[in-house]
């Protein structure tokens, strides 16, 4: 109708431009999984990957999503070369409905993120970068946490 008002919007954080991701960023998000199969709605996870040719200083770097931050990488860790860092698993953090996953470097500067709002992974299913590093995503039948994605995939999306 022609009456506004303010409840009829959704406020949705945090705000990025147009979800512009950085191009050839070192650190990206690599893999992660919205449902392990677990008990309740599951466990959930997501893995960095640091793709450059020397280690990277990601103390407090935060991973958040659509409701705000949900990790926050310790003081003094650093990623080495071509090597992968995964959180703790979570209870049901990221919304096995769909959601967004942003990293954020120290100085809060977006460094890489990820919608799977249309394209869901199926229960005990990750998606991540096919090959590590890559910015083309795939299915993958068997979780990789902390290791390299491999295994029997299919494209995403």
């Amino acid at each position: 109708g022609d009456n506004f008002d303010v409840n009829d919007f959704e406020i949705r954080a945090p705000s990025t431009a147009g979800f512009a991701i950085p191009e050839n960023q070192p650190v990206i998000i690599n893999e992660f999984i919205v449902d392990d199969g677990g008990t309740g709605q599951g466990e959930d996870w997501v893995e960095i990957y640091n793709k450059s040719g020397s280690s990277v200083d990601i103390s407090n770097w935060t991973l958040r999503d659509t409701t705000g931050i949900f990790h926050t990488f310790p003081a003094a860790t650093s990623i080495a070369t071509v090597s992968f860092i995964a959180t703790p698993n979570f209870s049901n953090r990221l919304n096995n409905g769909g959601d967004k996953i942003y990293l954020f470097d120290s100085s809060g500067n977006l460094q890489d993120g990820i919608s799977y709002f249309l394209f869901i992974p199926a229960v005990g299913k990750t998606i991540g970068s096919n090959p590590d590093g890559a910015e083309t995503r795939a299915v993958f039948d068997t979780p990789s946490k902390g290791s390299s994605n491999g295994g029997t995939s299919t494209p995403w999306p």
